[in-house]
């Protein structure tokens, strides 16, 4: 499957630079590209923090957690 993504990657590359005359293009489509998956990514996903608490009782006072790595 990484071939295919690949050589996909490069044809279109090669269109983007035949259609623009610049090889500068792949590069803007490309960040052009990770924009819109970070907004999709953004939108899409919910992030999940947990309850809180847990077995330690430390709580999140200690934001390196240097109490949980003294008792381990």
């Amino acid at each position: 499957m990484n071939g295919f993504v690949a050589t996909g990657a490069g044809v279109v590359s090669n269109q983007l630079i035949a259609l623009t005359r610049s090889f500068a293009s792949p590069f803007v489509a490309s960040g052009a590209l990770l924009v819109l998956a970070y907004v999709v990514i953004k939108a899409s996903c919910t992030e999940n923090y947990g309850g809180g608490g847990g077995a330690s009782g430390f709580g999140n006072t200690d934001p390196f957690q240097l109490k949980r790595l003294a008792h381990a």
